[in-house]
């Protein structure tokens, strides 16, 4: 997983975190849900992928998701009709 160092430009410095417990735990949860049920998933489970991602936030339409395609954030996700990841 990559890390993702400063939230906000008002943060104080880069040993403090500006993420909240509650983001900073459903990055890690997503990250093993990701890892389990997500990655390796064959192309025509695209359904399992976009339930997996609204289950935790994401705004989508009718898109597709490749299994390969590494979301972080996924409650920060919005994709429209046609949308390719």
């Amino acid at each position: 997983m990559a890390k993702v160092w400063l939230k906000a430009r008002h943060q104080k410095d880069a040993k403090t975190s500006s993420w909240s417990l509650k983001e900073v735990l459903g990055i890690r949860v997503w990250h093993i849900i990701w890892l389990l049920f997500f990655s390796w998933t064959p192309k025509k489970l695209n359904f399992w992928r976009l339930f997996l991602l609204r289950l935790f936030g994401a705004k989508l339409e009718n898109v597709f998701i490749f299994s390969t395609a590494k979301i972080y954030i996924p409650w920060q996700l919005e994709m429209k009709e046609g949308g390719l990841v």
